[in-house]
């Protein structure tokens, strides 16, 4: 499948390379990094400070990894667009800013959500765009804390290693829970 924005068509794009998965570990850097200086001394000991990094960074950062397993649609078209754009950008900081190069990391075999895992990622798409509309924090500068922990997320779920971990169980996971909310097919 042949596209103007990604050359070399469609499988071309859902390959991780080393770029990627380096972008999307500095985007869980900076947002962990920046809460700790934000937060008071033994932050990790209060609940309250921890539950502001965990929410909404981590399920955010889980439906990036849900987001990327969806094949076709317009979900599926910017979720691939996220990642060959974090590839690309990850690949430039690799080879330019250290010199090194940035080899493949994905998987050996694919995981696409079924009908029933789709409709699912099509409901948390609903709780992620009401939450992005509640109270505007969509606006201003809390519109990078949602964005780049999706993008973090689309990065990394491809991968074969402990990042893609998380993809290899959330994708199953909403299929399975598809199958049980809306019924086998």
């Amino acid at each position: 499948m042949e596209s103007i924005f990604f050359p070399g068509g469609f499988s071309a794009w859902r390959t991780v390379s080393l770029g990627a998965i380096t972008l999307g570990m500095i985007v869980v850097v900076w947002h962990v990094v920046r809460w700790k200086v934000k937060s008071p001394k033994g932050a990790w000991k209060d609940r309250k400070a921890l539950g502001h990094l965990l929410i909404p960074f981590f399920p955010l950062w889980i439906y990036g990894n849900l987001m990327i397993l969806s094949a076709n649609g317009l979900l599926g078209w910017i979720a691939g667009a996220s990642l060959w754009t974090g590839d690309m950008t990850g690949r430039k900081i690799l080879t330019y800013g250290v010199g090194g190069s940035s080899p493949s990391v994905s998987r050996g075999s694919g995981l696409v959500l079924t009908s029933q895992g789709l409709s699912i990622l099509i409901l948390v798409t609903t709780g992620v765009i009401a939450y992005a509309t509640y109270k505007g924090s969509f606006k201003g500068r809390g519109r990078w804390n949602l964005i780049l922990p999706i993008v973090s997320g689309t990065c990394m779920g491809l991968s074969q290693g402990v990042c893609g971990l998380i993809g290899r169980t959330v994708g199953p996971g909403a299929d399975t829970l598809g199958s049980l909310l809306f019924g086998f097919i």
